[in-house]
Order: structure tokens, then C-alpha cells, then sequence
């Protein structure tokens, strides 16, 4: 006698008298006990104290999905924050508005040139989420128009970081100067009420303009800001005049504000 097993496709097997024959798992059968779609399905259909005894047995602390990053708002202009629902860390990077560079006029037996803007000032902070309001008015600087500093950026009274100075006044000479002597300051606003992970740390700098003799000098490029890229928040370039030339200066980049909401 030949026993056909399962019609599965497994080989027959030649059955004769007193053999044991024995109805075990085949693999058609194995395979129809398994669940290949919807796997989490019924764990959702029981409601949240289901999902939150299977986050609980999966080693979540509290039953909750902790650490994901929830969404990344971002203002280029002022706006309000509105805070999504489960978020328990906010971070918040934003920097003020970069300085403008002055004008700058030569007459025919000279050239000149004027320093670059400063940066805006930079703070990069987290915070516990009760520690933010539903809403948080955000206000992002305008970069400095020609010789005038760059405007202030805050998030709420959370954060505050203040523009950048508008750089030295242009100079013109048949030899050598050097514009911009106070290439560094201090004390500028650079405040939070979070826990500090970044920082400009009130301090702001900007490249001399130097020049050894007419035609030869250095320094017009500002420095990249230190916000993500270093567009947002960075000064002016100076301006160079050659022999008898009126050169305008530049306006700086506006500042920028990022807000990134943790679970």
C-alpha cells in the first residue's frame, strides 16, 4: 500500500502491514498556523492599555515609544510654535542676524575697503516639555542693512540671541590700514532658560580688512555662522573700491530658527 502524505508535494511513502503510521505536522500545515500580515493588528484593535503593556514588556520604561523625533519645525520668518501632542524634549537652535558692511569711497590716488558684518549671535538648547508653553511666539532677525547691525532672534522669553554689529567703517588709502581693529566683541545677548548644548557664548569676531599698498589687500570675507550651514545669521562680506570708485555696502543674512520635537 502507497500512502499519499498531505498532497503537498511530499514523497510517498510505502506503507506495509504492523508499520506505524502517524499523523504528524506537514509543512502546509505548519504553514497555515502562521500569521504573515497584520501582525500588530489586534494588539492595536484592544486600545492603549494593550499597547502600552506590549511597549512595557518590550523594556519601555513607561509604555511609551521614547527618544523618536517627533517633527522639525523651522521659521525663517516670525511665527508661532504650536507644540505637537507626546512631545517631551524640545531642542530649539536659532541665531540672530549678521551685521551689514559699510559703504565704501575712493578718489583716484587710492583704494579702500570696509570690514565684513558679525555673525549673529548662535544658542542651540533642550528642554523638558513642561517647561514650554502650547505656544511660543517666535521672532527671527533681519540681516543689517549696510552699515547697521543684524536684528535679534528669540524663541519666546526661552531663548534670546542678539544680531551682529555692522562692520568697521570703510577706509581709503595710497598705502597701508587695517579696518576693523575691534575685530572682537564680547558680552553680546546669548540667553536660555534650558540646558545649553551649543553655544556662540556672547562672543562675535570678524576678519580684518587689511592692506599693504594700494591694489594689495585681505580680509573682505565673513566668517560662516555657527548655525547649520552657515548662511543663516552670517554678516556681510566688506567691499573693496578700487582707484576712484563709490562701492555700496551689503546687507547681512537674516537669522533662523529650528525647533526639533522628541518623544
Amino acid at each position: 500500500m502507497t500512502v499519499i502524505r498531505g498532497q503537498e508535494g511530499t514523497p510517498a511513502r510505502v506503507w506495509s502491514t504492523n508499520d506505524i503510521v502517524a499523523n504528524m505536522m506537514t509543512a502546509g500545515s505548519f504553514l497555515s498556523c502562521l500569521q504573515i500580515s497584520n501582525n500588530l493588528s489586534e494588539i492595536s484593535d484592544a486600545g492603549s492599555e494593550s499597547v502600552k503593556a506590549a511597549l512595557l514588556n518590550l523594556g519601555s520604561s513607561d509604555g511609551t515609544i521614547n527618544g523618536r523625533l517627533i517633527d522639525i519645525k523651522i521659521f525663517n520668518d516670525n511665527g508661532v510654535y504650536v507644540k505637537s501632542e507626546g512631545t517631551r524634549k524640545v531642542i530649539v537652535e536659532i541665531v540672530g542676524a549678521g551685521g551689514g558692511s559699510n559703504s565704501i569711497s575712493a578718489d583716484s590716488a587710492s583704494t579702500g575697503g570696509s570690514q565684513p558684518g558679525y555673525n549673529g549671535q548662535y544658542n542651540k538648547s533642550i528642554f523638558n516639555s513642561t517647561d514650554v508653553p502650547g505656544s511660543v511666539n517666535v521672532t527671527i532677525g533681519n540681516g543689517g542693512s549696510p552699515g547697521n547691525a543684524g536684528g535679534q532672534s528669540s524663541f519666546g522669553s526661552l531663548v534670546t540671541v542678539a544680531g551682529g554689529f555692522s562692520g568697521a567703517t570703510g577706509i581709503s588709502s595710497a598705502g597701508s590700514f587695517i579696518s576693523g581693529s575691534a575685530y572682537r566683541y564680547t558680552g553680546l545677548v546669548n540667553t536660555s532658560a534650558g540646558t545649553v548644548l551649543a553655544s556662540s557664548n556672547g562672543d562675535a569676531q570678524s576678519p580684518q580688512v587689511m592692506q599693504v599698498t594700494a591694489g594689495t589687500a585681505t580680509g573682505f570675507i565673513a566668517y560662516p555662522s555657527q548655525f547649520p550651514g552657515g548662511t543663516f545669521g552670517r554678516g556681510a562680506d566688506g567691499r573693496y573700491a578700487g582707484a576712484g570708485m563709490n562701492v555700496a555696502g551689503l546687507s547681512g543674512n537674516k537669522g533662523c530658527c529650528i525647533v526639533y520635537e522628541l518623544a
